[in-house]
């Protein structure tokens, strides 16, 4: 079976649950050191995201200043 394609939405739920799971302090240590790394990918991947949609609303922005200029 595919893996399906990682969105925001899903990274942002499983950062948050693998918050909830660090804070139970309940987890091996090898297995939160692995929880610890994958919440940096996502996180990373999140914050890629977030620079993604400031760039196309910085680009639409732009083209409507231009637009409203023009008239």
């Amino acid at each position: 079976m595919g893996r399906k394609k990682l969105t925001f939405e899903n990274a942002i739920e499983s950062l948050e649950e693998i918050v909830r799971q660090m804070e139970t302090g309940d987890i091996p240590l090898n297995e939160l050191i692995n929880k610890y790394n994958e919440g940096i990918k996502l996180s990373a991947f999140c914050m890629a995201e977030l620079d993604r949609a400031e760039q196309i609303r910085k680009l639409k922005l732009t083209k409507t200043i231009k637009s409203l200029k023009q008239n």
